[in-house]
């Protein structure tokens, strides 16, 4: 078994990661449970596993609040339980410190999982299957959440988290450059061929010097947009050579020509001199509400739209999202759900994430609200557009889930890389780089 292992970890060996994949081998042979009674009180214990500071990596004073405004309700509704965590907690550490519990048959009740992590935990069995405790909810509806979002917590069919925050990439957008170069706003739908349009523009307009036209646009955004998916499900094998392909790599290949021109600026979308950059939404609400509120506004003015299709797709981006789910060692999974709900399905709650976080509520019906929207334009500056998220929630992706991840992206980041940085025919390239990525992938396995 311990040979299994080991040869499991081959390739990528780190302590978070085998601390986590021992959790199936702690709940099956030594067949312990999390979860306990108060002696003195007679109350059942809920544990939760929760970590400090933001989940989107922004300074937070704010780390518990919403989770002990939840608590308090909870444990007014449900008088028999009382709920406990361990703060202090950092995001780094987070993952190891719930491996840890699990493998000692002390996981909390509940924990949050993050989106990176969700694959090691349904692979170790850490997860409850939450279908059959959904079917006979009859109060919960997993339609009143973002679809993409709900999709996040299933894997192979099976829903085993429920999200809680979740922050989509928008495009930044600089209006006052667009301004100047006498360009009107965009919509949100857009495309690539309007996007280089518009910096052809601002390249030819004399009185705007040392602009940088488009940055940190990288070929996973590029990739979603123009609908590729190099890569099938199982991780098992590439697809380089598709058109798609082709198209994608030469709408890079076209925005690194042009940013050749301004090489030796250093672009800086918060100074003002960078015209378009993705950015998860959690990094507007954080930079605008700190100049709200430090009053710097006014330098210029900026927004965000969709990300731009590629001819081949959509208006398409990543969501990324932070997920609750109960723990398969729970001793009171009826209860531990309640607590679920309480978190991620009350619209009181929910709506505290445009107060304590940076994110936006996965409940369809908290972030379109009008109040939610005149709330947070007067609380912290935000312009909250419900067209433009409904927009990009509906066409939003969420990450692929196939064995080593990382190293498989890695692999496609230096290909593309390599193509765009060199003369050599794209078409070429691909068909020289599938093959290499393939094999690759054959290593792996």
């Amino acid at each position: 078994m311990w040979e299994q292992i080991r040869g499991f970890f081959e390739i990528r060996i780190n302590k978070v990661m085998l601390a986590a994949i021992l959790v199936l081998f702690g709940v099956m042979l030594l067949g312990k449970q999390a979860g306990n009674t108060d002696h003195e009180t007679g109350k059942k214990i809920l544990t939760i596993g929760a970590f400090t500071g933001s989940y989107w990596d922004y300074q937070n004073g704010f780390s518990y609040h919403i989770l002990d405004d939840a608590i308090k309700r909870f444990e007014k509704e449900h008088p028999d339980v009382e709920v406990r965590y361990t703060s202090g907690i950092t995001r780094e550490d987070y993952t190891e410190w719930l491996a840890e519990k699990m493998v000692k048959g002390k996981s909390p009740d509940l924990f949050f999982v993050p989106n990176e992590e969700f694959g090691t935990f349904v692979q170790t069995k850490s997860m409850m299957n939450l279908d059959d405790i959904i079917r006979q909810d009859t109060s919960f509806h997993s339609g009143d959440f973002y679809e993409k979002t709900i999709k996040s917590g299933q894997w192979e069919g099976h829903q085993y988290a429920i999200p809680y925050e979740c922050s989509p990439t928008v495009m930044m957008v600089n209006q006052t450059l667009l301004k100047k170069a006498g360009i009107s706003s965009i919509g949100s739908r857009w495309t690539w061929d309007d996007m280089y349009d518009i910096c052809q523009k601002i390249a030819g307009n004399k009185q705007l010097k040392n602009i940088c036209y488009v940055e940190n646009y990288e070929w996973k955004d590029a990739f979603l947009a123009n609908r590729v998916h190099v890569i099938n499900k199982e991780g098992t094998k590439c697809n380089f050579t598709g058109r798609r392909v082709y198209q994608s790599i030469s709408f890079l290949e076209k925005l690194q020509e042009m940013e050749e021109k301004t090489r030796d600026v250093k672009g800086d979308f918060f100074k003002g001199n960078v015209v378009f950059e993705p950015m998860l939404f959690s990094a507007y609400r954080a930079k605008k509400t700190t100049e709200y509120h430090l009053k710097k506004e006014g330098s210029f003015d900026w927004g965000y739209t969709a990300m731009p299709s590629g001819p081949s797709g959509s208006n398409c981006a990543m969501v990324d999202v932070l997920s609750l789910a109960i723990s398969s060692q729970s001793r009171y999974p009826k209860e531990a759900w309640e607590l679920l709900k309480t978190l991620t399905y009350d619209p009181k709650i929910q709506a505290e994430l445009f107060d304590f976080r940076e994110g936006i509520s996965p409940l369809r019906s908290v972030t379109e609200s009008l109040q939610t929207v005149f709330h947070l334009k007067a609380q912290t500056g935000v312009n909250l557009d419900v067209d433009v998220i409904s927009q990009v929630m509906k066409d939003s992706a969420i990450r692929e889930r196939y064995s080593n991840y990382t190293e498989v992206q890695d692999e496609i980041d230096t290909a593309v890389n390599d193509i765009i940085n060199t003369t050599a025919n794209i078409q070429m390239e691909q068909i020289l780089w599938d093959k290499r990525i393939n094999q690759y992938l054959q290593k792996l396995q």
